[in-house]
């Protein structure tokens, strides 16, 4: 048998148990059920109360499913027998984008004989001032678009400016700094034009026909970027953070989610993504992704 490996999640509605990418099963560990859901000798409430154990010398509050009036505590983890936890990764980079949510995770844990073993090399991806957002559930259909965009992830040809996206991506859902999280996704979008010759005009013009649907939506997503933008630039010059509402910082969190996901679907290198969106009108939606 390969080792077992056990990935705490966080910000995971209960619907998502049963959940498979890549061979990784979503499993819940009740900590009243006395039935196996991971083949290791040892009963959900013992593997519940283990992990319990674990995560509470780490960090529980942001792993840890605080469940609804009346239901048993519980956990919800990703589970696969395997010695090579590489192939994660690329799935944290599909849940994480495909829709708003506070999905994330915890260090990968191998179960040997009961005894939680962390896997210390592994990168983690947990959340920070995320509470926001709802818990990640995604629909059938956003399943097969997860296991779609998973595909298109672990392509050798990937793109590395997308990687990179994601990487600031991550990095601000996991910062406690809502300025500093701001300033990051600020950054993905800038990313999507190349040069600095007229940054605001084309920036707010290349997000807004990548990502509205109709000349309406456009219109209105070049007036949110504008807007974005200049918050940005005060923010950078004379450290003033009035302006950024709430509001303004959930668009931007929005805006770099969909920029992100949309780059992720578009089978096309960036040069001529980034040719095609300066052509095209708003509302011209030229490559026509749903997500």
């Amino acid at each position: 048998m390969e080792n077992q490996v056990i990935i705490p999640l966080c910000g995971v509605d209960e619907s998502m148990t049963g959940f498979s990418i890549n061979g990784w099963d979503i499993k819940k560990i009740d900590f009243a059920s006395e039935k196996n859901t991971i083949a290791d000798n040892i009963i959900d409430s013992e593997l519940y109360e283990a992990l319990y154990s674990w995560v509470d010398t780490e960090d529980r509050y942001t792993i840890f499913q605080l469940p609804q009036e009346n239901q048993k505590p519980y956990f919800l983890c990703f589970y696969k027998e395997t010695k090579d936890v590489s192939d994660f990764e690329p799935i944290v980079d599909v849940l994480r984008v495909i829709k708003s949510s506070q999905f994330g995770c915890w260090y990968p844990i191998s179960l040997k004989d009961g005894i939680l073993i962390p896997i210390l090399k592994s990168r983690f991806y947990m959340t920070d001032a995320m509470q926001i957002r709802p818990l990640l559930s995604l629909s059938p259909q956003e399943r097969e678009q997860a296991l779609q965009l998973y595909q298109t992830r672990i392509d050798e040809r990937f793109p590395d400016i997308v990687k990179t996206m994601l990487l600031f991506f991550h990095e601000s859902c996991r910062s406690s700094n809502l300025y500093l999280s701001f300033i990051t996704r600020v950054i993905i979008l800038e990313m999507l034009i190349e040069g600095n010759a007229e940054l605001s005009y084309r920036l707010k013009r290349s997000v807004a026909v990548l990502l509205g649907r109709d000349k309406e939506e456009s219109v209105k997503i070049a007036e949110s970027v504008n807007i974005i933008y200049r918050e940005r630039s005060k923010f950078l010059h004379d450290g003033k953070t009035d302006k950024i509402s709430d509001d303004l910082m959930d668009l931007t969190y929005d805006y770099a989610r969909r920029v992100v996901a949309n780059l992720m679907c578009i089978p096309d290198d960036i040069k001529n993504i980034r040719s095609t969106l300066e052509q095209a009108g708003y509302g011209d939606d030229p490559y026509k992704v749903t997500i």
